[in-house]
C-alpha cells in the first residue's frame, strides 16, 4: 500500500476538507433549496468556503509558500520559490446546474516545474495524486497512461472552444467534453481518456493536471509548441505514441 508524502498529505486533507463543504453545498441545489435568482452566488460563496478552507490548510503547514488561487488571486510569501496553486472548484458550471461532475485541484509550483499535484472528486470520493520522481495514483492504485498505437481507436478530451477541435475529431473515433479541464486530465492519467487538447485555460485548471499525467508515463506541453505550458495555458497531453502522432497532425 502506497503511503504518501507529509507533503502530498497535507494537500489530500485539504481537499477532502474543502470537499466535504461542496458536497453539502451540492446537495442543497440538487435538492432545489436554492432559488435560481441566488444560485449564482450561491455557488460563488462555495467557492470562496472552498478555497478558504484550502489555504488555510497549506498555509498552516507551509506558512512561507505563495499562493495563486482563482477566487483570491496572488498572495506573495516569504519563500519565492514556492507557491500552492489552487482551483477551489472545477466545474462550476456543472456545479450550478447541479451535474455531479467538479472536482478540487491543489498544485506545488516550484519555479517553473509541479513538484506534486492532487485532484480531487467528492462526488466519487476519487483522489488522484502525484509527486515530482514518485508516480501518479488514483486512492491507492498506481496510475500508467495507456498506450494507443491508433488514434481512431482512442478517446480524446477536448474543449470545443480549442483551437484545432474539428481536426482532432476526425482523427479520434470519440471525443469527450467533460467541462472539468481538472478531472480531464485525471481521466488522462488514469487510462479513461487517451489523449487531451485545450486552450484558454489559467493555470489553476491545469498544473495539478501536469504532474499527474507525467508521473502516469505521459506527456504534456505547451499546445503550440511555443513557451511552457503554464506560461500559454495551452495544453496537449497524451501517451508519448499518441503524443507524437497528434504533433505530427498540428504541424502540417
Amino acid at each position: 500500500m502506497y503511503t504518501s508524502s507529509p507533503l502530498l498529505q497535507v494537500m489530500i486533507n485539504a481537499a477532502r476538507l474543502a470537499g466535504r463543504l461542496l458536497i453539502r453545498d451540492f446537495s442543497e441545489i440538487e435538492k432545489s433549496r436554492v432559488s435560481p435568482k441566488k444560485l449564482p452566488d450561491f455557488v460563488h460563496a462555495a467557492e470562496l468556503r472552498s478555497e478558504k478552507t484550502i489555504i488555510e490548510q497549506l498555509l498552516k503547514a507551509y506558512p512561507t509558500y505563495g499562493i495563486v488561487a482563482e477566487e483570491t488571486g496572488t498572495s506573495e510569501g516569504e519563500d519565492k520559490n514556492h507557491v500552492w496553486v489552487i482551483d477551489p472548484l472545477d466545474g462550476s458550471t456543472n456545479f450550478l446546474r447541479g451535474l455531479p461532475s467538479f472536482a478540487i485541484s491543489i498544485a506545488l509550483r516550484k519555479k517553473n516545474e509541479i513538484k506534486a499535484g492532487v485532484i480531487y472528486d467528492p462526488v466519487h470520493d476519487d483522489i488522484f495524486f502525484a509527486e515530482h520522481g514518485k508516480g501518479a495514483f488514483l486512492n491507492q492504485s498506481r496510475l500508467r497512461i495507456k498506450p494507443l498505437s491508433q488514434l481512431k481507436n482512442g478517446i480524446i478530451g477536448t474543449s470545443y472552444k480549442t483551437e484545432y477541435f474539428h481536426e482532432m475529431c476526425d482523427q479520434f473515433g470519440h471525443v469527450r467534453i467533460i467541462s472539468t479541464v481538472a478531472l480531464s486530465m485525471a481521466y488522462l492519467a488514469a487510462g479513461r481518456l487517451d489523449a487531451y487538447l485545450a486552450s484558454g485555460l489559467k493555470v489553476w485548471d491545469l498544473a495539478a493536471g501536469v504532474v499527474l499525467i507525467k508521473e502516469a508515463g505521459g506527456m504534456v506541453d505547451d499546445l503550440y509548441k511555443k513557451q511552457s505550458v503554464l506560461e500559454s495555458c495551452a495544453v496537449l497531453a497524451a501517451s508519448p505514441a499518441a503524443f507524437e502522432k497528434m504533433r505530427t497532425i498540428l504541424s502540417t
